[in-house]
């Protein structure tokens, strides 16, 4: 049997979803405690608990109970937002001299676990140098057997300066000296998602784009939205297929994960877009002391249909996660690229922090590693 202590929001079943074992299995007793150290991080990864443990309780020949005792961590989080805008700090600090007027700032409320199912509604007002508003749901089952979920999210954005051009690899920003709004952008997407294994997950989403940009953008660079064009609208469709053996999601040092994405842009509705692109990533985690560790990570993108791509949908390396260390500085934009990352990482710190009754309950115990 299994018994769960220390749950007062989490639904049991939502927590007896994310175990590799459940009542009636046979377990080995000479990988038992292998085994058990191992859904221990399967719960952790849950993002749901600051702290699980477990105890085998009422061991016979033939049957044992295994308890696991729970910390739920917080659920409601009010985080104020702040962050650059640019890509990077390199550019920040060298290029823009970490000018506050290229700062993001507002509040983004989280509400992990909403219903005790391990969903998570978000909710973010963000002004600054990209005023943005943002919503979306995600709940990772809904159906018996707990192998379907689905989340869904709309987002509202502008810009007063947009990177309007890359010569040798630099990009070029423009800007308006009355400060008017260059582009808004808004995206609504719903997804539906399939596990059917803990490791194993599938997923198919749609969306609708709406990008708009100035007169003045089209003028500046015609092939922003190809052809002159002030106005983009296009659907999108996504199969995303990924295997996740990391021992921590969040910072993993060992096992390995691998996704694939084949992407659509535009179905011949508004004629704006018509792409399909074919990308991936592998990563490798490796431990080779108590301490030391690796991290191996490929990525690749490849676009099978490639006529007439506006600026706008062509670019590749120097966006968000996806840049050559040491060229922090510069951008890659094009169709297709690949590329490795390697990293050696030690382990500097390694505490569970108590701030005791000084704290909320949920928020006293704060596990912190420093690498």
């Amino acid at each position: 049997s299994i018994r769960l202590v220390g749950h007062k929001r989490t639904k049991q079943n939502a927590i007896l979803r994310e175990l590799d074992f459940k009542v009636g299995d046979t377990l080995s007793t000479l990988k038992l405690t292998e085994r058990l150290d191992k859904n221990k991080l399967l719960l952790l990864n849950t993002g749901i608990f600051s702290k699980v443990t477990y105890n085998i309780k009422d061991w016979k020949a033939d049957r044992l109970k295994v308890l696991f005792e729970l910390k739920e961590a917080g659920f409601l989080y009010p985080l104020p937002v702040f962050e650059r805008a640019d890509r990077n700090f390199n550019i920040w600090l060298e290029e823009h001299n970490l000018s506050l007027s290229r700062v993001n700032y507002g509040i983004a409320l989280k509400y992990r676990n909403f219903t005790g199912r391990k969903d998570l509604l978000r909710l973010t007002t963000q002004f600054g140098y990209e005023p943005k508003y943002w919503i979306s749901y995600d709940l990772p089952f809904f159906n018996k057997s707990q192998t379907l979920g689905f989340k869904g999210d709309v987002i509202f954005a502008t810009a007063k300066e947009i990177g309007i051009t890359a010569v040798d690899n630099t990009l070029n920003f423009f800007k308006k000296a009355e400060d008017d709004i260059l582009i808004r952008r808004f995206r609504a997407t719903f997804s539906l998602q399939y596990q059917p294994k803990y490791y194993t997950q599938h997923e198919i989403s749609l969306s609708y784009n709406q990008n708009k940009i100035a007169d003045s953008v089209a003028v500046v660079n015609p092939d922003y939205l190809l052809d002159g064009r002030t106005e983009q609208r296009f659907y999108v469709a996504e199969y995303r297929f990924q295997r996740d053996y990391r021992d921590f999601r969040s910072y993993a040092m060992k096992g390995n994960f691998f996704k694939v994405t084949l992407k659509k842009q535009g179905f011949g509705v508004h004629n704006d877009l018509n792409t399909l692109s074919l990308s991936g990533i592998f990563a490798q985690y490796t431990p080779l002391t108590e301490k030391w560790s690796t991290e191996v990570i490929l990525r690749g993108r490849y676009n099978i249909l490639r006529d007439k791509i506006p600026y706008y949908n062509s670019r590749a390396l120097g966006y968000r996660d996806e840049y050559i260390r040491g060229y922090e500085r510069y951008v890659i934009d094009g169709l297709d690229y690949g590329y490795g990352q390697l990293t050696l990482r030690y382990e500097l710190f390694d505490k569970a922090i108590n701030f005791g009754k000084e704290m909320p309950k949920s928020f006293r115990y704060f596990p912190l590693k420093i690498y």
